[in-house]
């Protein structure tokens, strides 16, 4: 690299780029006669760049720390489908706002963290001439969301689109093609084909040998989220549309429930003139929309985000046009064909537009649609879990019913608790609090934040990280032990960021142990914006909360004041308010038991972790059905 005439800037976003660049300078010498820079946009990339000794200027260095990331898409797309030209987005009781409004915000927000740190290079570097941005090694899906072959193609749209409003050229230079994309498409149908066969057989089979039940449900869920609840309740047959949870249920449970596997597909409407009138009027007036640039500017760093927007929302209204309506039609027969007593979802804050489908059109049939809270959820500025679609909703407990009543007006919340945490009431509460005295020193758990541009990235993670092995070093005999999710993508990412923090500090990974167990050995836990972090609170773990990015800062100030206020955890902002937590709750057995049981108190108060959630669930799903003799 020649520092003193940097006329190139290389862009860096995924790890195989690392290798790339070697091959792509010795086939351009130009470069290193003009000069180049190579900007890394992520942490793993900067540790393959250091290894091959190849210069780089770290991504993290440009970053501006702010919440518009997270903030901004959601303002932007309130003022956009809330605007009276938008009301012709629907078909049949179905919001196609609403359907949307989650994908587009998800593809926003890291488009927006990225439009941040390319507009910062390009203002810093006054000379560049020429923009240099590797294409994703990425394979989009045979099955994925609609949005994604945009979200794939982020940093190359916004610096290709900011290069040409700052007169720069973009170069995106030609890499290999994976041949896997075509193969894996033509498997994945008939691997499709075959699994339809004899589900289609298994069906028949189930429903001539059992007899019909007086409760009928169509779930799309994960059976580890339906089985606790399910079998408290009595006569009860089971429709799933997530026909690969046949695996988990095993035999023995589809002949119990009765449960057939259906795909909407299969209940195929046919042609439809009424959504041909929807299809032309949504094509005219959208075209209309961007005749008349009747859309907003979306302005950010001073530049307008309208082209990369109305690129995107081509995209939805593509989707619409090449199946989504008539998902809602196919959908409309499915619920008349099965006629179930109730609907259950396990989320309607998703990319997949079937949820959302599913959840309105019940509405507009009259049958009750629930969804069950499966984790800990934000409802404040930038909020991705507040536009729910079900009409009814179970929830862990009081403070969350507050929450989600003040953010949305369209759905009625029941406290539930959350099945999934029985488990947790069988834990004594002196056996929460007390020390295991069978060996020495302290446990911190140390619970792994997830990658998501925008809101914490993988720069983020290693100060997290460096963060509480910093405060570990400091408190006297003190052991680490890092969650990692099990199937996380980023595997080597997690272990070389770990190994880098916590070097000179006793640690162990846990990563497929149930956390139940892996809360059994800790005695201080720390972590981000999780759910974790009601189950270390159910376990009687002091909690340190800490947020390291804006997005989970401000996430902890909305949702974790009162958690604060009761003494149930505490928060840090820094690495020196995490080190004296950590510090205290290390040298003060009592001041850990304190807490502990503040926790305790303010469990009880606000959420319902009694171990009795699956029979309220049970009696919910119950009370919604008209049960009666089919």
């Amino acid at each position: 690299m020649s520092p003193r005439n940097e006329k190139n800037i290389i862009f860096l976003s995924e790890l195989k780029h690392a290798d790339l660049l070697a091959g792509f300078l010795s086939q351009h010498p130009d470069l290193q006669k003009e000069g180049y820079l190579a900007i890394s946009l992520d942490a793993e990339i900067e540790h393959a760049l250091s290894e091959k000794k190849i210069p780089f200027r770290s991504g993290r260095d440009y970053r501006t720390r702010t919440t518009e990331p997270m903030t901004l898409g959601e303002k932007w797309l309130t003022d956009l489908f809330d605007d009276e030209r938008w009301k012709f987005f629907s078909y049949r009781g179905v919001s196609l706002s609403r359907l949307y409004f989650f994908p587009i915000q998800a593809y926003l927000t890291p488009l927006i963290y990225y439009f941040d740190i390319v507009a910062n290079v390009l203002t810093r570097h006054s000379g560049l001439t020429r923009c240099i941005v590797f294409p994703s090694t990425t394979v989009v899906p045979p099955r994925g969301f609609c949005l994604e072959v945009h979200s794939i193609k982020t940093v190359v749209d916004v610096v290709t689109y900011l290069s040409e409003k700052n007169g720069i050229d973009a170069l995106i230079p030609e890499i290999a093609s994976p041949m896997r994309a075509q193969t894996s498409a033509a498997s994945f149908k008939a691997k499709q084909m075959l699994f339809s066969i004899g589900l289609g057989l298994l069906n028949t089979a189930v429903s001539c040998a059992r007899r019909k039940r007086s409760l009928r449900i169509l779930a799309s869920d994960y059976w580890d989220n339906l089985e606790p609840y399910l079998k408290t309740i009595d006569s009860t047959e089971v429709f799933l549309l997530d026909r690969r949870q046949a695996f988990h249920a095993g035999i023995f449970n589809i002949w119990r429930f009765r449960m057939r596997f259906v795909h909407m597909d299969s209940y195929a409407s046919g042609a439809f003139s009424e959504r041909d009138t929807a299809l032309k009027k949504i094509i005219d007036t959208w075209q209309s929309i961007k005749n008349d640039s009747a859309m907003p500017a979306f302005l950010f760093r001073g530049f307008s985000l309208q082209p990369l927007m109305v690129k995107a929302l081509d995209t939805v209204v593509a989707d619409v046009v090449s199946h989504v309506l008539k998902d809602i039609d196919d959908t409309y027969q499915l619920l008349a064909r099965v006629k179930p007593d109730v609907v259950e979802l396990r989320s309607t804050m998703s990319g997949q537009t079937h949820f959302v489908i599913l959840a309105r059109v019940a509405r507009e049939m009259g049958i009750p649609s629930l969804e069950m809270q499966h984790g800990i959820e934000y409802y404040g500025p930038g909020s991705m879990d507040r536009r729910h679609s079900a009409e009814h909703m179970g929830v862990y407990g009081s403070i969350t019913q507050r929450e989600l009543q003040t953010a949305e007006d369209s759905i009625t919340t029941h406290v539930v608790g959350s099945p999934r945490f029985d488990v947790y009431a069988s834990i004594a509460e002196t056996d929460r609090a007390k020390p295991d005295v069978s060996r020495a020193g302290l446990t911190v758990l140390c619970i792994a934040p997830p990658i998501k541009p925008g809101t914490i990235d993988t720069y983020d993670i290693e100060e997290y990280f460096s963060a509480i092995a910093t405060a570990a070093r400091g408190s006297e005999n003190v052991s680490v032990v890092v969650k990692l999710r099990a199937g996380y993508s980023r595997q080597s990412f997690y272990e070389t960021a770990i190994s880098r923090a916590f070097e000179g500090v006793p640690y162990a990974i846990a990563q497929f142990e149930p956390l139940a167990e892996v809360f059994s050995r800790a005695d201080i836990v720390v972590s981000h914006y999780s759910t974790t972090t009601l189950e270390a609170l159910q376990c009687g773990k002091p909690l340190i909360y800490f947020g390291v990015s804006p997005g989970f800062e401000l996430m902890a100030e909305y949702h974790l004041a009162p958690y604060v206020q009761n003494g149930a955890l505490v928060i840090s902002k820094t690495i020196e308010e995490l080190e004296c937590s950590m510090h205290t709750l290390a040298k003060d057995p009592k001041a850990r038991e304190h807490m502990s049981r503040a926790a305790t108190v303010f469990l009880e108060k606000e959420y319902a972790f009694d171990g009795k959630a699956s029979e309220r669930a049970a009696a919910l799903i119950t009370s919604l059905a008209f049960v009666k003799p089919r």
